[in-house]
């Protein structure tokens, strides 16, 4: 057989190999559609007799009859519920204001004490100094990597491109 034979007979089995696969989804997928079918109609019918069961267990409540009202008072001069000084919705006194203001200031102060006495801590204190410390050494081990660098650049020797001045060629 030479080459072109093969590489056709090759191609027909991959042909058939996906057609076959393509069958094979197929079928697949028209089981499991016949399946979630059966499974529904299983629902619906189970759905249908929990109903039948539910409107066998209701019982109808009967209606009450409109309630008729007794007028009791004659109109007048009505009573004011609520005394001249109380205020209205919306409106604050000036006691009241005073205390929300002040107890709010308070808090406010209470709550700035104990974050200083924590923050002061002999253990936040040595936290913090630890955390200076290893950012410190960091810091001294990046410019120290960055003198490198820059050494090895100025040893490498001049580049191409660049004048006498150290500027690039399509500098004005």
């Amino acid at each position: 057989m030479d080459q072109a034979s093969l590489v056709a007979l090759a191609a027909t089995v991959a042909l058939l190999v996906v057609v076959a696969a393509t069958v094979a989804g197929i079928v697949a997928a028209r089981a499991s559609r016949r399946r979630l079918h059966e499974e529904l109609a299983a629902s619906r019918e189970a759905l249908a007799s929990v109903e039948r069961r539910l409107d066998a267990l209701t019982v109808p409540v009967p209606q009450r009859a409109a309630t008729q009202f007794v007028i009791t008072d004659l109109p007048g001069p009505v009573a004011d519920p609520a005394p001249p000084t109380a205020p209205l919705a919306g409106q604050v006194d000036t006691g009241r204001f005073v205390s929300v203001v002040l107890s709010e200031t308070l808090l406010k102060a209470v709550a700035l004490g104990h974050g200083l006495r924590r923050a002061l801590t002999a253990d936040q204190r040595e936290r913090v100094r630890t955390e200076m410390h290893r950012e410190m050494r960091r810091s001294r081990r990046q410019r120290r990597l960055e003198v490198k660098q820059a050494r090895r650049l100025v040893r490498s020797g001049p580049r191409t491109g660049v004048g006498a001045e150290g500027t690039g060629e399509d500098a004005a």
